[in-house]
């Protein structure tokens, strides 16, 4: 690993609060300096920008019918474990173990893929119909 403290290849990044180093003439360097120029320097509105621009954000699911979760069917967080394809089913029941009530999220789940004809959870053993 580099040390980048007395690298003269890097150089703080202003607009984290934890003041990581950035290496000079990379996307990150010219997006934050870039963002500095737009702001006239002032880092408290180009650390917003810079969050926002950076962080990634979860999925809303805006798209998807509210039937189509089955977290809201077992009593779960409601917009959690969409199955209205057939890879979103196999992730549902992949994470199921994380969910309060696992094997209600896997029924609901084959159910859904009963329902849409999908080839999802035909050969898992975890599943006691």
């Amino acid at each position: 690993m580099v040390a980048r403290k007395n690298n003269p290849e890097y150089v703080k990044n202003p607009l984290t609060k934890n003041q990581s180093y950035i290496k000079k003439d990379s996307k990150t360097y010219n997006l934050v300096f870039h963002l500095l120029q737009k702001y006239n320097n002032n880092v408290e509105q180009a650390r917003k920008e810079y969050l926002t621009l950076t962080t990634r954000i979860k999925p809303q699911y805006n798209d998807i019918k509210a039937t189509d979760f089955c977290g809201q069917v077992c009593d779960y967080k409601p917009k959690s474990f969409p199955v209205n394809t057939q890879k979103r089913c196999r992730a549902a029941l992949s994470y199921a173990r994380y969910a309060s009530d696992p094997e209600c999220i896997r029924r609901c789940a084959l159910e859904k893929a009963r329902e849409y004809g999908f080839k999802c959870g035909t050969s898992s053993k975890k599943i006691r119909e």
